[in-house]
């Protein structure tokens, strides 16, 4: 439970930024590989918590496409994915966010920590089993410009007792 222990302190340490209750998360380590085609980036890593579970980003030019593995969506309560991006630096840093609430998708944002900025996004997540996926476009608002060099990733209940993070504890992972 080490990792759930990160995301209390992400998101207390966010909650006057993020006041959408429990949207933070932090991230840390995992593996990453170069896709087959020119410009794509493939990287994923193990959700570290209350069970197994990982996390997947594709990212070519245009899209960012996140997968989660290994939680599934509840029928009851709230779950949250999330997957945070950052500059090699540090500057410029950004969460995607699904938010699910008693089943039902209800959330999905992007929140720019440099501009304090929320935008609600129009997409819908593929829900499959204990497989979520969602594409968050990159070549337009918010992720537009984003050099993406560090991420992570988390899957949370609301309580936090179940779910998991990567890197376990704060930090990130390269993204290469």
């Amino acid at each position: 439970m080490r990792g759930l222990r990160g995301i209390r302190r992400c998101r207390a340490a966010a909650a006057a930024v993020v006041l959408s209750a429990g949207l933070v998360g932090c991230s840390g380590s995992g593996d990453a590989t170069e896709a087959g085609d020119a410009g794509t980036v493939e990287v994923s890593c193990q959700l570290e918590g209350s069970g197994p579970g990982t996390a997947t980003v594709v990212a070519t030019e245009d899209d960012l496409t996140v997968t989660w593995e290994g939680h599934e969506v509840p029928a009851s309560d709230q779950f949250d994915f999330g997957v945070q991006v950052a500059d090699d630096e540090g500057v410029a840093q950004a969460q995607l966010n699904l938010v699910f609430r008693d089943g039902e998708q209800v959330g999905q944002l992007v929140t720019v920590f440099e501009d304090y900025a929320q935008v609600q996004l129009d997409l819908e997540a593929e829900v499959d089993g204990d497989r979520v996926t969602a594409v968050f476009p990159r070549d337009e608002g918010p992720l537009a410009g984003l050099e993406i060099g560090r991420w992570g990733a988390f899957a949370s209940s609301r309580d936090l007792q179940v779910g998991g993070t990567c890197p376990e504890g704060d930090g990130f992972l390269p993204f290469e």
